[in-house]
This record gives C-alpha cells, structure tokens and sequence, in this order.
C-alpha cells in the first residue's frame, strides 16, 4: 500500500510537472499569469519526461488526490449537462487541505459546434472550453476537501442529432 501510495504521488507529480513545463513553453502566447490555464500534448510529455522525473521528486506538494466521472448525454442545445461530483479520495486530504494545482481532462463523443465546458468546485467555476487537458492556479486557496464538477452545454436551441455522449472526465488536485 505504501509503495502504491508512493508510486501515486510521482505519477500526479510527474502530471503536474509536465503541465507547468507546457506552460514555459507556451507562456509567449498567454496574456496573464493569474488563473491561467495551461494545455498538454503528447510531444510536449515527451520532451520534458526526463526533467519532469527529477522535478517531481524535489517538487515538494504535500499531496494530491485524484476523481473521475463519466459525462451524462447530451440531447438538448441550451440545456447545462453535469458530471455527477467528483469527491476528495485519500486519506491525507481533510478540511485543511488548501489547493494550490488541479489538472483536469474531459472527453465526449464528438465534438459539436458550440460546446462550452467549466470546471467548478464549491466556490467558482473556470470555463475551459477547448482545453481538453490542462491545469489551473484558479482554485488555489480554495478548500481541497471540496467537490468538483465538469459542466457542458452547447449554444442554441433545438435538438442535438446525433447526440453528444460524456467520456472519462478527470480531475487531480494537487494541496498542501
């Protein structure tokens, strides 16, 4: 359970690591370094695995835990869809806890024209639309002991055909 336990904490690590690196890189493109948000790829994850590694062992995060939800369908434009809440797991993660990191991932059927997603815990939501993977400072200071939840809608009105089904909608939160 231990070397579980570990092995966990260097993957989330690693994860958060390699989203930070994608931001360095991409840091021309963003505007403003409060609540930004940070996108991965599969070549970015490539050239910063060696670096992440060492990173993620002298990273120093406290801890982390990790959700997941499958999406509901969506059948109706106009109409919020959620995720059912993705609660706190771990049993270091308590009413303390403070966010300062969350990663997420989102998946669906397809992608329609007017799909806008959030992101929320208890006490804000951060649209990421397009962002399928990514991160967020967001919801630091934020209680890590809180539940979050992916929202989607798409635009307009009438019927969505064919319907638009959720995937695996993840989040890890990284506390101290």
């Amino acid at each position: 359970m231990k070397l579980f336990k570990v092995l966990f904490a260097i993957c989330v690590a690693f994860i958060s690591l390699q989203v930070q690196a994608t931001e360095q890189l991409l840091s021309p493109l963003v505007p403003s370094k409060s609540n930004q948000i940070s996108m991965t790829t599969a070549s970015s994850q490539q050239s910063v695995a060696a670096t992440s590694m060492f990173n993620a062992i002298t990273a120093g995060v406290s801890g982390a835990w990790a959700g997941s939800a499958v999406g509901g369908t969506e059948y109706t434009k106009g109409q919020m869809y959620s995720t059912p809440p993705i609660s706190p797991v771990g049993s270091t993660v308590n009413s303390a806890s403070i966010t300062n990191w969350v990663n997420w991932s989102y998946s669906y059927s397809q992608d329609v024209a007017g799909q806008r997603v959030w992101l929320c815990d208890y006490a804000k939501c951060l649209e990421i639309t397009g962002v399928k993977s990514g991160g967020t400072s967001a919801f630091s200071g934020d209680s890590a002991y809180s539940q979050f939840v992916f929202y989607f809608q798409v635009t307009g009105t009438g019927y969505i055909s064919p319907n638009v089904f959720g995937g695996q909608d993840q989040v890890i939160v990284n506390y101290q």
